[in-house]
């Protein structure tokens, strides 16, 4: 149910939209055949995007693969990604080197993801960062985008994926905080602290 969830949210509207577009593209030869090339390079990225997101699928169905991977790498992918469908520039920067279980390092990777999502359909930043501060005993992470941000008070916190970053967080014991007003930006900090999370 998980996988299918994660599939129908990004690899199929992905694919569904880079489709949308091949489809319109007879017609636009006829018309305007200069945007032709664009729609292609559109279709490019997006196929990019999804062959990203089905990486990172296929190493939720295998962990031994996924466990090989870093946080840092995935979210450099999820960089590299994203960088193909917007022009926001994505400064990431890691500070320290630890292995965390799987399931924490996925959830980290799906905030991040979530959030610069919505940095690309909502905030119209010109740029945005990510912190990650890998510890023995904390794992903390830092989003911060320079775009118009938000009112929580005055808009469903459903349609900008907060309560889903906050699911996520929750699930495995670490705290999230999500700082906006608008015209101020956003900023998110997510904290997962191994002491605390000790059964």
């Amino acid at each position: 149910n998980k996988l299918a969830r994660e599939l129908h949210d990004t690899v199929t509207q992905t694919l569904f939209s880079s489709n949308m577009i091949s489809e319109a593209i007879p017609k636009l030869w006829k018309k305007d055949p200069e945007t032709v090339f664009e729609r292609i390079e559109e279709i490019k990225q997006l196929n990019n995007f999804a062959l990203a997101e089905m990486r990172v699928l296929l190493h939720e169905l295998r962990p031994s693969t996924f466990k090989e991977e870093t946080l840092g790498n995935l979210i450099k992918e999820l960089i590299k990604s994203i960088g193909s469908r917007t022009k926001i520039p994505v400064e990431l920067i890691i500070n320290g080197e630890y292995k965390f279980p799987s399931k924490i390092e996925l959830a980290y990777y799906r905030i991040s993801q979530e959030a610069l999502n919505n940095i690309i359909k909502h905030s119209h930043a010109t740029k945005a960062s990510i912190i990650l501060k890998i510890l023995p005993e904390n794992l903390y992470m830092d989003i911060t985008d320079n775009g118009r941000g938000f009112d929580d008070k005055k808009i469903a916190s459903a349609n900008l994926g907060v309560t889903i970053m906050k699911e996520r967080a929750k699930l495995i014991g670490a705290s999230i905080n999500i700082d906006s007003m608008p015209g101020k930006g956003t900023r998110i900090t997510v904290s997962y602290n191994k002491k605390n999370n000790l059964k």
